[in-house]
């Protein structure tokens, strides 16, 4: 039978225990708890409801379903894992982002979703900044799908700061930024292989006397690409 949540009205006094006691129900009628009684009589079962799990966990991790094929990594927040990139690179060529990248064949035509976090950073530059200026701009990363970067997805990552008085030490940090993307791609995918991935362009002054932004750090990253067969 239907789970029964009695709502919580004005003057009710909300304990913990009542917010508890019906998650628990909603928990126990989701996982489990529902009868034959609770479903349409009619149709109304479509292919975004049905994914039969597959899941690969080494080389390209994915998962597989009927209706949707899930792509992601993940790298920890340990400065080992975090990817490095110097301004040697730079003269304006994007560079892809490991484990903000991949590649997949898209078995039908399909709504793309991207999800993506990540740390980013610049340190070791002669272009110090007292405050922490928005303004600077070390390198751009931006979201790429077949190769056509998305504007939209565009972040900056700015030069690092270096406080000249000691009361202004809390800025010492304040560039290093934690990015978030939700993106949704505007033109379904087609049958065939994809690429989506997150590059770098650095800043370069093609000076070796001068490094205005020497190096940028990229690490603690989650990306998710998530394929919706139509």
């Amino acid at each position: 039978m239907p789970v029964s949540i009695a709502p919580f009205v004005g003057g009710d006094v909300i304990t913990a225990s009542s917010v508890l006691e019906r998650l628990d129900d909603m928990e126990e009628f989701v996982n489990g708890g529902i009868s034959g009684s609770d479903l349409k009589s009619t149709a109304w079962v479509k292919t975004e409801h049905i994914a039969k799990p597959e899941f690969f966990a080494s080389a390209d991790k994915r998962f597989q379903g009927v209706s949707s094929d899930i792509h992601h990594r993940r790298r920890p927040q340990t400065i080992q894992q975090f990817s490095l990139f110097t301004e040697d690179m730079g003269a304006g060529d994007y560079f892809p982002i490991p484990s903000l990248s991949t590649s997949f064949y898209c078995h039908g035509s399909a709504v793309l979703d991207v999800y993506a976090s990540f740390w980013a950073y610049e340190t070791g530059g002669d272009d110090t900044d007292d405050k922490g200026d928005d303004n600077t701009r070390a390198a751009l990363i931006k979201m790429f799908v077949d190769g056509t970067k998305q504007d939209s997805t565009q972040r900056r990552v700015t030069g690092h700061c270096e406080p000249s008085t000691a009361n202004l030490n809390f800025l010492e940090k304040f560039h290093r930024r934690n990015h978030h993307v939700t993106y949704r791609h505007s033109v379904a995918l087609t049958r065939g292989p994809h690429t989506v991935s997150f590059r770098i362009q650095m800043y370069n002054t093609n000076s070796y006397s001068t490094r205005d932004y020497a190096k940028v750090y990229i690490g603690t990253r989650s990306f998710v690409c998530n394929l919706q067969y139509k």
